[in-house]
């Protein structure tokens, strides 16, 4: 599962304002890791392996937040050409009925 489309099929229930909150989860532990933890004044306390360790996770966590951003707009866009077909057929079934039903 390495790219968007895995992402989205594997969270399809997710909708994009899901999406967006588990982007925001990613972000904030990744400038977490980048910004306190590997901070200047902590750094001391890490051995050279636990700092590359530190590194990588939030490279990864950098990573999979840019599929889920990508797997939310794509999501997004989908919601809103359903909601617009929906929409459609609301405005169609009203035209239908009005011309089809006599007002009393």
């Amino acid at each position: 599962m390495t790219d968007t489309k895995g992402v989205k099929e594997a969270l399809s229930w997710f909708t994009a304002e899901r999406f967006k909150s588990l982007q925001r989860k990613l972000t904030t532990a990744r400038n977490t890791i980048q910004n306190d933890a590997l901070s200047s004044q902590l750094k001391p306390l890490y051995s050279e392996e636990e700092i590359r360790t530190l590194n990588e996770a939030a490279r990864i966590l950098g990573s999979v937040k840019s599929k889920v951003e990508h797997a939310k707009e794509k999501k997004a866009r989908e919601e809103a050409a359903r909601d617009r077909h929906l929409d459609n057929c609301k405005r169609q079934r009203r035209a239908l009925l009005s011309s089809a039903l006599p007002r009393p």
